[in-house]
């Protein structure tokens, strides 16, 4: 229902009459919609009555403005008849968009330093004000901005003109202009006072005999507002007597019940604040109400979802369709909304699918849902509200863990890697824990408090041949615990009967060779080993890059499994992810491997450069903890002093990370360390 106002100039007793007639008020239907804008202008000789009439009929709000102008047919200040006056077809038009009247005039004689006073004042006003305003202009046309202009009032408006400060033309004839407001109401006018109908006045019918009436309040500020919903049958296949019911309801919505199936009823509303003040115009709408045969509405919903640990998920509806009805239904809307929101997405499909898939929700939280079935009949039949909530998802910060073995001994090192959500800078420390049995509640697992940022804890005293079940918490400088929702498991070598395993390869490896050199080595899984024609290397030493602009090189021969990666910069982290190359010609990235790794850097304290290793065997950082990764030896040569640097290493290990023409020679004080010691000079070290 739109909404509109009416403003109307009606002219004094000098002037011709203008009237105009409005019809009764009458029912406005639900669905009438006001979508022209029209201007209208007449005008009159000038020795009759001036008349401009300015209809407007817009949407729900704009006021629209009836305008009737008079011209006094003598003059003001002497009450005499004009000789042909030089201002002349004195006139107005009206816009009601900025609240303003535009005044406009035919001057006979030449315009040259001519100066147009323009005087106006409203008569009317009940403090009795007549004092005249004051507008100059040098154009034949003035603006009178009014925007306190209200029903009832009248203005009277005269022109004179002015040259170099002399008059050549008093005062002109009075135009006089009386306002009226009125409201536009689906295209009908009623008294400015009237109270409006609701809007969006709309029925969903629940079965068949009960009806849900719900509409949205037009009239916000009135707290004593109430609405009367008339109900009429207008129908009766029983030949009965037809229904006819009134219900006053302060609220916006009810259900109505006890209506026949198979009839049809016609629904009225109108707003009011007393009996005696009833709006003029209400709102109507006319429903047929199905048959028991014709109905049906999702009862039965069964919603099940599945959301991922990245926070994406679907939400699964399934309902159950009588087979009776599966062919009367021509499509169905599900319209959701989380709850305290009231914006609603709907998704329409057809009706021979009776499921339905949301993909665009978030984890962790309410929503409400409804369901809309268009029937062949085209009866729309909405189901009740439906309240679920998607699970809630546990996001785990760990991305993978490493089990390093030793051989001989009853001790594993244990590496993990951060998800690319979890800032590295932000980390203090971990918590881990461990356990046998994972059902044990978390006090009784075996628990180390890491207090450093490095991803890495060596484990002691593990039994042999013997299942462990561990899981790392992330602890953050801001106190916060970031918790791992997973499990991972580990069996340890069986020491008694064999010192030999046979075990997946893993054996992701790499060695610092020179400042902006290393050797990277690696091997495939035995699942993809066969159907392997390649790889490709990525490395970067920006993780936030996109993969496809990290550095690559193309490994071409299956059996190359090592490369020489230079060119780095010294010093610096790199990240490395290896991707096997299939058969098909596709890469592999389910099976690819990512590590770590730091550049050397040159130190230049000393006359001869010494590189830094770092040796890291296994996938990650393999930093033998307490261990020096190297220790100065002195030689005194003459009057110089020689340094020569030697890389510790783990005598135990299945790979020490000696180079090829070097082994791992344990210290004679603890078995369990050693150095990275040449062929050549091996004998000569163990005989010292």
């Amino acid at each position: 229902m739109g909404k509109q106002g009416t403003q109307g100039l009606r002219s004094k007793a000098q002037s011709k009459a203008f009237s105009c007639q409005f019809g009764p008020s009458s029912l406005i239907r639900a669905d009438e919609r006001s979508a022209e804008v029209g201007h209208h202008l007449s005008q009159v000789p000038f020795n009759e009555v001036g008349l401009v009439l300015r209809e407007s009929t817009m949407r729900t709000g704009t006021q629209v403005f009836l305008v009737t102008l008079a011209l006094g047919l003598f003059s003001t200040e002497t009450g005499a008849i004009s000789a042909v006056p030089i201002i002349q077809n004195l006139r107005a038009r009206l816009d009601s968009s900025t609240d303003s009247i535009y005044v406009e005039w035919s001057f006979a004689e030449s315009k040259q330093n001519v100066q147009f006073v323009i005087r106006y004042r409203l008569l009317n006003r009940p403090d009795g004000t007549l004092d005249w305003r004051i507008a100059r202009t040098s154009e034949e046309l003035v603006r009178l901005h009014l925007p306190e202009i209200r029903h009832g009032d009248e203005l009277e408006v005269q022109v004179k003109a002015e040259r170099g400060g002399q008059v050549i033309e008093d005062w002109s004839q009075q135009l006089l202009i009386s306002v009226t407001k009125q409201m536009v109401v689906g295209g009908h006018r009623v008294p400015e006072n009237d109270l409006i109908p609701p809007l969006a006045f709309k029925a969903n019918i629940l079965g068949p005999s009960s009806v849900r009436l719900e509409w949205s309040a037009n009239e916000q500020d009135i707290l004593e507002l109430f609405y009367l919903v008339n109900v009429k049958q207008l129908t009766s296949e029983s030949g009965e007597n037809l229904l006819r019911q009134q219900i006053k309801i302060g609220a916006t919505h009810f259900t109505l019940g006890n209506l026949i199936p198979g009839e049809r009823y016609e629904m009225t509303i109108r707003s009011a604040t007393s009996l005696d003040r009833v709006s003029s115009t209400a709102a109507i709408i006319e429903i047929n109400m199905p048959k028991e045969d014709e109905y049906f509405e999702v009862g039965n919903l069964i919603i099940t979802s599945h959301f991922k640990s990245d926070g994406s998920g679907v939400v699964n509806l399934t309902w159950d369709v009588p087979a009776e009805v599966q062919n009367k239904i021509m499509s169905y809307d599900v319209q959701y909304s989380e709850v305290g929101r009231d914006d609603w997405k709907k998704l329409t499909f057809h009706g021979s699918r009776p499921s339905a898939a949301l993909y665009n929700l978030r984890s962790d939280t309410e929503y409400v849902l409804r369901i809309r079935t268009v029937l062949a009949n085209r009866l729309e039949t909405e189901s009740g509200l439906f309240r679920f909530r998607t699970p809630k998802v546990a996001v785990n910060p760990i991305s993978k863990v490493d089990v390093i073995f030793s051989s001989d001994t009853n001790s594993v090192r244990l590496q993990w890697m951060l998800e690319p959500h979890v800032p590295q800078d932000q980390v203090v420390g971990y918590d881990v824990y461990l356990t046998e049995n994972k059902e044990l509640p978390d006090s009784h697992w075996r628990h180390t408090r890491l207090d450093s940022p490095e991803a890495a804890l060596s484990v002691e005293d593990l039994k042999s041949a013997t299942t462990y079940y561990v899981k790392v918490h992330v602890r953050k400088a801001d106190g916060t615990v970031l918790s791992a929702p997973f499990v991972y498991r580990f069996k340890t070598i069986d020491y008694e009967n064999t010192h030999v395993e046979s075990r997946e390869p893993n054996s992701l490896a790499y060695r610092n060779v020179g400042p902006g050199r290393v050797s990277v080595s690696w091997s495939y899984p035995f699942t993809i080993a066969d159907n392997v024609i390649g790889s490709v290397v990525y490395y970067t030493n920006n993780l936030n890059l996109p993969m496809d602009q990290w550095q690559k090189i193309r490994v071409n021969d299956p059996e190359q499994k090592s490369l020489l990666l230079s060119n780095l910069r010294e010093g610096t982290q790199y990240h490395v992810h290896i991707v096997p190359k299939m058969s098909n010609g596709e890469l592999d990235f389910a099976s690819s491997e990512k590590f770590e790794l730091r550049t050397d850097k040159i130190d230049r304290s000393h006359n001869n450069y010494v590189f830094y290793q770092d040796h890291h065997e296994h996938s990650r950082q393999n930093r033998f903890r307490n261990h020096p990764r190297m220790q100065a030896m002195s030689m005194a040569s003459g009057e110089q002093k020689e340094q020569m640097k030697i890389v510790a290493c783990n005598p135990d290990a299945i790979k020490t990370g000696c180079a090829w023409d070097e082994r791992c020679v344990a210290r004679v004080e603890n078995a369990e360390e050693g150095w990275c010691i040449s062929e050549t000079l091996r004998d000569s070290i163990l005989n010292s």
